[in-house]
This record gives structure tokens, C-alpha cells and sequence, in this order.
């Protein structure tokens, strides 16, 4: 396999040290781990995973094929393509997201960006430089039935101070 992709054995650096890590008596007495180097390229691989020194070889020569495809080909391997399989499952779910949120703000009416009204209703007596003499007060995020309730009866608070309900029509939570 190695040939087809135009490296030539005669090309390849193999030396062997003593291993790191589990494998009892036997890494650490036998060179079992392999330094392979392709010298046309630079490319530079250690494999030690395995107890014997031939497992290790023929990891080491899947690992520079690996790494030869994708750096000096530009070929992409399995577990690249894995990888950009999540990324774009990620990028969906977060494209789906954004359009869930957006038709949650447009039923709404409020804008969860940057806090205007959506509705098209009062965009002209605002475009008149009319009074809005409204208390409502507009909300970055969509606000919750509780946070509605408190909001109504603060400003249903502030009109009874300015003189304009009666104590029995401030309506709104008498629950």
C-alpha cells in the first residue's frame, strides 16, 4: 500500500528503541517501539503501543500512510471525516436552533437581539415623532407569564399613583 502511493521502502528510516509504558518485562528489556522516517517528505513516526516489535512496525507504516494521504496528498482520512460529519451535525442543530428562536420571537413580537417590538402595528406613529404615553417596557428576551403578571401590576401601580385608576380598577391580579 505504501508503494501505491509512490513511497519506496528504500526511502524509509526505521529504528527501534525500548518502550514506554505498559508491557511488563518485555518493553522494557526489548526495543520494541519503531521510529519511522520517510526522508523525501520529513514525515516522522513513533509507534509503541504494541508488545512486539512487529505489531509495532505495522502500526507505524498505517500511521505514516495515514499521515503521508493527508499532508502531502491532501486526502482526507476516516477519522477526519468523522470529524466534519459532527462539526456539520453541530452546525445544523445550531442553524435549527436559530431559526426555532427566531419564529419564538416573531410570535411573540419582541426581538431577542436587540430588544424592539417586531410588530409593524406601531412603527408608523413612531416614524411621526407621535407620544407614546404607554408604560410598556420592552424586553431583550421573552418574558414569562410571572414576569408578565408583575410587570402589569407595576404599571398599573404607577398609574394609580399618577391619578389615573381608581383603587378598584387596577386591574389585573386580584388572585
Amino acid at each position: 500500500k505504501l508503494k501505491g502511493l509512490g513511497i519506496l521502502l528504500s526511502d524509509l528510516n526505521e529504528s527501534f528503541t525500548c518502550s514506554q509504558g505498559p508491557g511488563g518485562q518485555n518493553v522494557n528489556k526489548v526495543a520494541t517501539a519503531v521510529w519511522l522516517r520517510h526522508a523525501p517528505s520529513g514525515l516522522d513516526v513513533k509507534a509503541q503501543s504494541h508488545r512486539t516489535q512487529m505489531e509495532n512496525r505495522i502500526s507505524a507504516r498505517r500511521r505514516l500512510r495515514e499521515l503521508y494521504k493527508k499532508q502531502e496528498l491532501g486526502l482526507e482520512n476516516k477519522a477526519d471525516r468523522k470529524a466534519l460529519k459532527i462539526k456539520r451535525n453541530k452546525d445544523r442543530a445550531a442553524r435549527r436552533r436559530r431559526q426555532k428562536e427566531r419564529v419564538d420571537v416573531a410570535e411573540d413580537g419582541t426581538s431577542a437581539a436587540d430588544g424592539t417590538d417586531n410588530d409593524d402595528d406601531d412603527d408608523e406613529a413612531d416614524d411621526e415623532g407621535g407620544d407614546d404615553d404607554d408604560d410598556e417596557v420592552k424586553s431583550p428576551v421573552p418574558l414569562s407569564a410571572r414576569q408578565k403578571q408583575l410587570l402589569a401590576a407595576q404599571q398599573a401601580l404607577r398609574a394609580l399613583e399618577a391619578g389615573n385608576l381608581t383603587d378598584g380598577s387596577a386591574g389585573g391580579g386580584g388572585e
